[in-house]
């Protein structure tokens, strides 16, 4: 099962239902070797791209 950084625990309240169905299948689906990242800060103030 892929890890989901951070756990899909802490990040499921800011993620949209599409978001959420799609993180658990990706999460369910792919290997151990797998990292999927949420909502990471972009730039340089690292603001989120939303």
């Amino acid at each position: 099962m892929a890890s989901l950084i951070p756990a899909i625990g802490v990040c499921v309240s800011r993620m949209t239902g599409g978001e959420k169905r799609l993180a658990y299948r990706l999460e369910q689906k792919l290997k151990d070797d797998w990292l999927l990242w949420f909502d990471v800060p972009l730039g340089p103030r690292n603001v989120h791209s939303r």
